[in-house]
């Protein structure tokens, strides 16, 4: 499903002439604004719809600190860890998204205040342990709660994949074979070691290109963090025009390849380098010591309140907010003396609730229908259409 694209602008170029002509052309953008804010946001509480649920967020824990603040960066209260999600968008917590990710557990949604008896010192102090809890209230916006407190889990140390190489237009290079690893490097200076080795055929005419690792948490709990990495690399041999790859375990550092995570290094025209450090076999990094909570959540709707507003919901969707929009707008047309737009304004609110209501079954989208819908074969109804508050996800 296209993602969204659409703007206030655009469903008011799809709005009826007659609406354009009497409300638009006349100085009335504001009230045709107003308008599709009102539907978008209708629409938009229909369900927990999966084009408003973010990507996966993951942060590390700090030894027995509870209250994790996943807002703004530097806008942690007292007692709250900064994790610099830097959300600014969050109106829920998925509750079956929160997990450990260090251990693959799930952890349960608890009701607050939190009973410590069960994981309290003789003294009633917090008993640090492995989290399975968490909690996210309106009294802490932006505040995930983890219970209990987490203890430091086993250390471990980031180590990165083999590294994913493509092959670029550039140069006058023969063909050849590469064999190429990666390292990871920290804020600290120090590196990992390397990677599983990447075997790759260059054509003639072309450059390697090595895509940075992806690494799901880059800031360990000291404080330092993974930012950037290295590339090793080892060439071809060639023998009576044959060309095989170079021997295993050759690989050495490429001068000017240390590059921030998240951007790709390409091979120099002049091709390899050869005769720098080979490529470590101890891993250097500080350990991984607390452990990786991961969650989604469900994004606030978006206020409409300008021509170039961007809408949430996708571009397949659009005709649905249209005859919201004409519905409105007949409707005030028809109070404002000239109730001839009355029958416009009733055949308009019909199709946009038909509309509507085929949306919340899946109809409008049928390659990817909703869960639990089942029609009622005695009425010919549905029932258990979903609401903002249900557990369906309608996927896009």
């Amino acid at each position: 499903m296209a993602r969204a694209t659409l703007t206030v602008a655009d469903i008011i170029a799809g709005t009826e002439r007659d609406v354009q002509k009497q409300l638009f052309a006349a100085g009335q953008a504001t009230l045709l604004t107003d308008y599709c804010d009102r539907t978008h946001l209708e629409l938009c509480r229909l369900r927990n719809w999966e084009f408003l649920k973010s990507t996966p967020q993951r942060f590390m824990t700090l030894k027995e600190q509870s209250l994790y603040w996943i807002g703004a960066s530097g806008s942690a209260g007292a007692g709250q860890v900064d994790t610099n999600l830097n959300l600014s968008d969050i109106d829920y917590i998925d509750e079956r998204s929160v997990r450990d990710a260090s251990n693959y557990n799930n952890l349960g949604n608890v009701l607050l205040p939190w009973n410590q008896a069960a994981d309290a010192r003789r003294d009633s102090s917090p008993s640090p342990d492995r989290p399975r809890y968490w909690a996210y209230t309106e009294d802490l916006p932006n505040v995930l709660q983890l219970y209990p407190c987490p203890t430091e889990s086993s250390g471990y140390q980031a180590l990165p994949a083999a590294p994913y190489c493509t092959v670029t237009a550039g140069g006058s290079l023969p063909a050849r074979y590469y064999s190429v690893m990666v390292t990871l490097t920290d804020s600290a200076g120090n590196e990992s070691s390397a990677s599983d080795e990447t075997t790759i055929f260059i054509p003639a005419n072309s450059l390697l290109r090595v895509h940075s690792p992806s690494m799901p948490v880059t800031t360990l709990s000291s404080g330092v963090t993974l930012n950037q990495y290295k590339v090793y690399a080892a060439g071809t041999t060639v023998v009576a025009g044959v060309i095989t790859p170079a021997s295993s375990n050759q690989e050495q550092f490429q001068t000017g390849s240390t590059t921030n995570l998240g951007s790709t290094w390409t091979e120099p025209t002049s091709g390899l380098v050869t005769g720098t450090a080979p490529f470590p076999t101890t891993n250097a990094l500080e350990e991984f010591r607390g452990y990786v909570i991961q969650f989604q959540y469900f994004k606030r709707i978006t206020r409409l309140t300008a021509t170039n507003s961007a809408l949430q919901l996708p571009d397949d969707y659009r005709d649905v907010i249209t005859a919201g929009v004409n519905a409105l707008a007949f409707a005030y047309l028809s109070n404002s003396n000239a109730p001839h737009n009355a029958p416009l304004a009733a055949l308009w609110d019909a199709k946009y609730n038909m509309k509507k209501q085929a949306l919340i079954r899946g109809e409008i989208n049928r390659r990817y229908p909703p869960t639990s819908l089942a029609p009622d074969p005695q009425r010919n109804l549905y029932y258990n259409w979903p609401n903002r508050d249900s557990d369906d996800r309608f996927v896009d």
